[in-house]
């Protein structure tokens, strides 16, 4: 896997009902799933989970229970030896897997939602006159909005009140002592994709994920 990153589109639905969700998830993680209100969250994060372990444990050739998860000072899980991330959207769960650091924000775009009431709070000037004065402001805002939640799922930022600070019109970034490159397609049409990853990795692949 060397100098590649790869991306792993899942139909959460078609895949959680052929799992043993007793398998690989830990105790508190199947607590966190009956805890979810609505059917779709709940497939989502335990498929997520589960696949995500299942996909870990093969790119480093050991067994998925032989896995050793710890956690970065930001909370975000690792495995030694590897990086990946996970996001879903709608039905779909992507999991983002490489050798440097990486990130992924999948966003479903919703028609009626009024994007309009979040510009001034987490666009910067330049980046709300690429929304508005552009022939498709939804799609775009959800461009840059993924744009800028990978790359910080990459850095292990999170999001915080700097968010409008957050690069998200160029494709080569330098943070947090590393360069990235942020690459986005629409998925589906409605599905925007944006992957952030180190430029260390100078390609990515995208796989769907035969169930």
């Amino acid at each position: 896997m060397e100098r590649e990153s790869h991306i792993f589109k899942i139909d959460a639905e078609l895949y959680f009902d052929k799992i043993n969700r007793d398998f690989l998830l830990t105790l508190d993680e199947q607590q966190k799933a009956l805890r979810f209100r609505l059917a779709a969250d709940k497939k989502n994060y335990v498929v997520g989970k589960h696949l995500s372990k299942l996909i870990v444990a093969d790119f480093l050739r050991i067994k998925p229970e032989e896995l050793k998860f710890h956690k970065a000072a930001n909370g975000k899980p690792m495995v030694h030896g590897i990086n990946f991330n996970i996001a879903h959207t709608s039905k779909y769960v992507f999991i983002a897997v490489s050798s440097a650091d990486i990130g992924i924000d999948v966003e479903y775009v919703n028609t009626v939602f009024k994007y309009t009431d979040v510009l001034n709070n987490c666009f910067n000037k330049e980046e709300i006159e690429f929304v508005t004065e552009s022939d498709n402001p939804l799609q775009h805002f959800y461009l840059l909005w993924t744009r800028k939640e990978a790359l910080i799922k990459a850095t292990g930022e999170g999001i915080n009140n700097t968010f409008e600070h957050i690069p998200s019109l160029i494709n080569k970034v330098h943070r947090n002592n590393t360069d990235f490159n942020i690459v986005s397609f629409n998925d589906d049409n409605r599905i925007v994709v944006s992957l952030a990853f180190s430029a260390e990795t100078d390609r990515f692949n995208y796989w769907e994920y035969q169930v």
